[in-house]
This record gives structure tokens, C-alpha cells and sequence, in this order.
């Protein structure tokens, strides 16, 4: 339908249905659109029934003006909406009442609407419905706008005249850009409740009302999340007043007083970068006064901070942050009784690579709040190694090491570190000054000593060490061969030689490796009861074993031992020589003798006799 004029009956677009109006000006027919239809309003004008136009499928409307609808202008339910640019003129006792839609509403203007209901009252929305560019006016009852039941709901880049402008029930939403304008009297904004997401109003200016923001609550509000104003202008002898709804202030302007209401329950709220508020408070309600200070501080810093107590319920105040840019420092507190504050702040801060520091920071808000923290690199200890030198040395070997360090600082050395370095390879040697170590291995090595002072700046300082295969009695020499068919004979020297693996006698003691108990040790061969005493120590040797006085380990010192070196025999006892001589005189053993003599006796006369004869 284009261009006419039509009366008289409803327009119905039913499930699935399509109509489009354009330019019609439709008078005592109401339009309603349901389920999956669409109907089109380009332009035009809708007037004189009880509910103008009623949707629950898709509407599109614009440039149209809808005036003198009994009861409302625009009904819309579960509907998708696209409604631009219309006006919402006299006559209507209700402007548009919008429940659980999507899609966008902008551009609408109400200047001459005069019911005693809500120009816009929206209901149960969230995110899928937009709502922008709007321009709405106060009738002659209710709000301009009204929201309840809002979930993460936003309305921006509007103006509402008139009072009250806009009222906000158990909503999460965020008004943004929304300025209001009244005329001197009564509420700019008023929240009755908050959800647990809490309220937003940002860069907002509310003029020339009574009371620029009244919030109200149950008492079990007095601990919720509350509302959240930031960067906006509240200019009204009283910018806020509140009944069990925390809020918080920050940025922007308050031009009047702030009114906190806690006779029912305490609770409190903040007011951020704010200066000479004026403050009325009954009950046990508190405010306490912020300000932000900028800080500027070496990357990686570690900043904490303790503001002690001026505030009961507050109490002492500890902070810690890292790398902060700015500090919002809560430091007055206003209450029935007064206002109490916190003249100064202790503070440290902490990087790695530079000295502590700690200061005061004056929380005087007259001038500029900057808090410049200069830190002093902490310079390194110096290490000199003392021993030893570059040096070449046979694996296994003793090595005595000692280092000493200075600290530019002055600070202390609180640890030392020393490591044997190969490449990527690193083995620990000790954690003192100095000490010894015989746990090297063959290759080529820096000997690394690095201390580290009490705020963990560490220096370091090495020494080259060049370790050569095991070779305990040091016999690889130039008259050592190390091929050919006499390799690792040394006949100079008439030794086994060479390093430890290929020398079959590591100490030139003329014992084999593989019969001598003690390869490494040329004082000691033999051990008969293997419990690392040798049997003997070498005179004159210089070693620390000492001789086992027990060789065969039978618990028999050597000293008594008949045969120290076997087990089986022990002690000589008096029952051993008891034994000996019954056995020495037995008749066998007697008569033995006794025969032996007498043979001895005659071989000796007949010697005599023959020897006389041949005189």
C-alpha cells in the first residue's frame, strides 16, 4: 500500500505474511504484525486507536510519526525490530513499550509526547537489542525512559529532557553518552536496585535537576556490586543520594552534595580523583575519598606500599604491585562522626638489577600527584681468583681453589658459586670461597667462581684448566712411549708407564695393577681379610694407610697369631703345649729316640775302631 490514506479496520500480517505500508497514513487501524511476519512502515502516519501498532514477528519502520493511541504507540514482544527515525507525537497515553526484542532502535524523537507513561519503557532486554541517537522528552507522569530486567544491556548517544528522566530497576546495563536535561527539579536518573553486574553510567551529563543520580536498595544491597559512574558531570545541589546502593565515583564532575543514607544497614562507597565534596551522611554509612597518583618507575619494578590506619573498618592498608603506571590510593573517610585521612605512605620497590629503596609518599592532593621513583643499578660483585693459576693437571688430581670479591655497593656476599665449564656442560665444584675438589675430568675446562651479593647481583671470574687422562703416579713423560711394540714401557726408567688406562702398575710399585689391593698407593700391596687395611705399610713411605693388625681378620692380633695370614689357625694357648709334650713323650716317640741314639752310638765306635786300625 503507497501513498493513501486508510481507516476503518485492523491490518493483520499473520504467520509467514508480508505487508509494507508507504507513505499511508493510517487512521483507527491498528497494525499488528505476528509470529514469523513482516510488515514495513516506510514514512507516514499512524493515529487514533487504542494500541497503534502491535508486534511479535519483524518490524521495520521509518521516518513515521505515531500519534493519539489510547493506550500504546508501539507494543512489541519477542518481535525483531528495526525502528528508525520516528516521532512519537501527542495524544498517546504510552510511548513504546518494548518486552524481550532484538534488533535496533535509533533516531526516534518525542518532543511533543504528553502521556503519563514512558516515552520508552523497555523491558527485559539485553545486548541483541541496540538502542542509540535517541531523543526523548518527559510527558506528564512517568520517566522519559524506563528499564527493568535489563541483562548486559547498553543505550548510548542520546538526550533526555525533562524530570524524572530515566528510572532503572534490577538492571545490568551501561548507559553511555546519555545526557539529561531538567529543569530544577526532581531526579535525573533514579535506580531502584541493583543485579550482580551492577550499573554503569559513563561519560554522561545530567543538568539541572533537583538530584542528579538517587539510587535505592533493599538492605541486602548494601553489599552488592552497586553503580559505577565514571568520567560523567552530576550537576544538581545534589549529585547523588543513595539508600543501601554502594557506588563509585571517578572522574568527571560533582557539583553538589553527596547523600548517604545507613540506618538500615552499614555499607559504603568511593569517590575517586574528587576534591571539597560536600558530604551528608546518617547511620553507618561511609565514603571514602580517592586519588590517583601517576608513577614512573624503572621497567620490571616491583612496588608495595602500606597506608596505615585512619579508618576502622578499613584498617591498615597494604599494597604490592609491578610495574605500576598509576596508584589509586584510598586516604579519607567521611561518616556521621566526621572525616578522618592519611597524611603519608611508606613505600619500597624492588627490580632485579637495581638496589631497594623505600621512601614516604606525601598524599597531598593540592598539586601534582606523580610518584618518581629513581632506582641505583646494583653493580655486580668483583671476583679475583686467587688459586689457582691457568694450569694442566691430570685427571682426578687435588685441586686447592680460593677466589675473593669487592661489592661497589657495599653489599654483602651471600653466596658463592663454583663450576667447572665445558660447552654447554656444567659440573659443581663448591659453594664457599675456597675449598678443594679432585672430581675433574679429562678435557679442556674454565673454572668459574661467580658470588653473589645480597640483592642477587652476581659476578664472576674464571681460569682455564686443562685436565689430561688419570695418570696417579705421573709416568707419562717424553721416555714413555705411547705406541710401537714397547708402548707404555719406559726403558729409561725400566717401569710400566703411561696414563692410568693403559699403565698396568699406576704407582711403580713393581706390583701389578691386577694382584696389588692398593693400585694407587705404592706403600701397600696386600689386604689377606679385604677390609681396606693393607696388611703392611712400606718403611719410610709417606701415605695414610695404616697397617691392619689383623690380617686375617680371625679377631687374633698378629702378634699372637701362629699364622697371621690364616684365618683357620690363631693364638698359641697352654693347652697347645700341654699337647706338644705328651706327644713328645709317647712310647712310639721314646722308643723312637732310643733307637736312634743307640744306631748313632754304634755307627760312632765302629768310625773309632776302623780308623785305629788303619794307624
Amino acid at each position: 500500500m503507497t501513498s493513501t490514506l486508510y481507516s476503518g479496520g485492523p491490518i493483520t500480517v499473520l504467520a509467514s505474511g508480508t505487508a509494507s505500508l508507504s507513505s499511508v497514513t493510517v487512521t483507527d487501524a491498528p497494525l499488528t504484525v505476528s509470529n514469523n511476519g513482516i510488515l514495513e512502515i516506510i514514512d507516514g502516519t499512524i493515529s487514533q486507536t487504542d494500541i497503534c501498532i502491535r508486534a511479535t514477528g519483524t518490524l521495520n519502520m521509518h521516518g513515521t510519526t505515531i500519534t493519539g493511541c489510547d493506550m500504546y504507540a508501539l507494543w512489541a514482544t519477542d518481535a525483531s525490530l528495526w525502528v528508525e527515525d520516528i516521532h512519537l507525537g501527542a495524544g498517546s497515553s504510552n510511548g513504546a513499550w518494548i518486552q524481550q526484542s532484538v534488533g535496533t532502535l535509533s533516531g526516534w524523537m518525542s518532543t511533543n509526547f504528553d502521556g503519563d507513561g514512558a516515552v520508552l519503557f523497555l523491558q527485559m532486554v539485553d545486548g541483541d537489542l541496540s538502542v542509540t541517537d535517541m531523543t526523548l522528552s518527559t510527558g506528564i507522569g512517568e520517566s522519559a525512559l524506563r528499564i527493568e530486567g535489563a541483562e548486559e544491556f547498553e543505550m548510548s548517544d542520546s538526550t533526555i529532557s525533562g524530570a524524572p528522566g530515566v528510572y532503572i530497576q534490577e538492571s545490568e546495563l551501561r548507559l553511555t553518552r546519555v545526557d539529561l536535561t531538567g529543569s530544577g527539579v526532581g531526579d535525573g536518573i533514579t535506580i531502584y536496585g541493583t543485579p550482580s553486574g551492577g550499573t554503569i553510567i559513563e561519560d554522561c551529563d545530567i543538568d539541572d535537576y533537583e538530584t542528579a543520580l538517587r539510587m535505592t536498595g533493599d538492605i541486602d544491597e548494601a553489599t552488592g556490586t552497586g553503580v559505577s559512574v565514571l568520567n560523567s558531570h552530576l550537576h544538581a545541589p545534589y549529585s547523588i543520594s543513595s539508600l543501601n546502593i554502594p557506588f563509585s565515583v571517578e572522574g568527571g564532575e560533582l557539583d553538589g552534595t553527596i547523600y548517604m543514607d545507613g540506618l538500615d544497614k552499614p555499607w559504603s562507597a568511593n569517590v575517586i580523583d574528587h576534591d571539597n565534596i560536600e558530604v551528608e551522611i546518617i547511620g553507618d554509612a561511609t565514603l571514602y575519598v580517592a586519588h590517583t597518583w601517576l608513577v614512573n618507575t624503572p621497567q620490571g619494578t616491583t612496588l608495595s606500599m602500606i597506608i596505615p590506619e585512619f579508618d576502622f573498618t578499613l584498617g591498615e592498608q597494604q599494597f604490592e604491585w609491578i610495574d605500576p603506571g598509576q596508584l589509586i590510593l584510598i586516604h579519607e573517610a567521611h561518616t556521621d562522626s566526621g572525616m578522618t585521612d592519611a597524611w603519608t605512605a611508606q613505600w619500597s620497590a624492588t627490580a632485579a638489577g637495581y638496589l631497594p629503596l623505600t621512601g614516604q609518599l606525601q598524599l597531598d592532593t593540592t598539586g601534582q600527584r606523580l610518584l618518581s621513583i629513581e632506582l641505583t643499578v646494583n653493580a655486580p660483585p668483583v671476583v679475583t681468583i686467587e688459586t689457582p693459576q691457568a694450569m694442566e693437571i691430570n685427571a682426578g688430581q687435588l685441586i686447592n681453589y680460593s677466589a675473593i670479591a669487592t661489592d661497589p655497593n657495599g653489599d654483602e656476599i651471600v653466596e658463592w658459586v663454583w663450576v667447572f665449564e665445558s660447552g654447554d656442560y656444567t659440573l659443581l665444584v663448591g659453594d664457599t670461597p675456597s675449598g678443594t675438589t679432585s672430581d675433574t675430568e679429562q678435557g679442556e675446562w674454565l673454572l668459574r667462581a661467580t658470588a653473589i651479593d645480597v640483592h642477587g647481583a652476581a659476578g664472576t671470574a674464571t681460569v682455564p684448566i686443562t685436565v689430561n687422562a688419570a695418570d696417579a703416579d705421573n709416568d707419562y713423560i717424553e721416555s714413555c712411549p705411547s705406541t710401537g711394540p714397547n708402548a707404555w714401557w719406559d726403558a729409561l726408567n725400566n717401569r710400566f708407564c703411561g696414563p692410568d688406562v693403559f699403565d698396568v702398575d699406576d704407582d711403580n710399585d713393581n706390583f701389578r695393577d691386577d694382584v696389588d689391593l692398593f693400585p694407587f698407593d705404592s706403600c701397600a700391596h696386600h689386604d689377606t681379610d679385604d677390609d681396606g687395611l693393607p696388611n703392611s705399610v712400606s718403611s719410610n713411605c709417606e701415605t695414610d694407610l695404616v697397617a691392619d693388625e689383623d690380617d686375617d681378620g680371625d679377631g687374633v692380633p698378629d702378634s699372637e697369631d701362629l699364622d697371621p695370614l690364616d684365618p683357620g689357625v690363631g693364638a698359641f694357648t697352654q693347652a697347645d703345649e700341654r699337647s706338644l709334650i705328651a706327644t713328645l713323650c709317647s712310647p712310639a716317640i721314646v722308643l723312637s729316640l732310643g733307637l736312634l741314639i743307640l744306631f748313632s752310638t754304634f755307627a760312632y765306635l765302629r768310625y773309632n775302631a776302623d780308623m785305629r786300625r788303619e794307624e
